[in-house]
């Protein structure tokens, strides 16, 4: 199982980002700074909702994982967690809780999309 971290995935790129990898079947982890703002991206990903809920992407896209009996693999939940990286304590919160979530799952991350923007 592929875990990917994603900043920012509520929104824009990063939610474009963060929709794709699932349908690829990876397991995403959205870290937001905004907990509402990142449950409504993940529910509108797990639903194949584009960030504009009257544009939809995922039935039809070619890049949804496909076992080898050409079955359509089912898509693994998003995940969110809270993530400000203005703030040192919000920081180590996210660490420390993403590394439980990996070593729970018994499984690593494979990718680190750093979209968040800092101002």
């Amino acid at each position: 199982e592929d875990v990917c971290v994603v900043t920012g995935g509520n929104q824009g790129v990063g939610f474009g980002i963060a929709a794709r990898l699932h349908e690829c079947g990876a397991r995403v982890v959205l870290a937001c700074r905004r907990m509402a703002a990142g449950r409504e991206a993940a529910d509108a990903i797990q639903h194949g909702l584009s960030a504009d809920p009257n544009e939809r992407y995922g039935s039809t896209s070619p890049l949804r994982s496909i076992d080898p009996s050409g079955d359509r693999l089912p898509l693994c939940p998003v995940e969110v967690l809270e993530l400000d990286l203005a703030d040192v304590r919000s920081i180590e919160r996210f660490v420390v809780t993403l590394h439980a979530l990996l070593r729970n799952a018994n499984v690593r991350l494979h990718a680190l999309v750093l979209n968040a923007g800092v101002m």
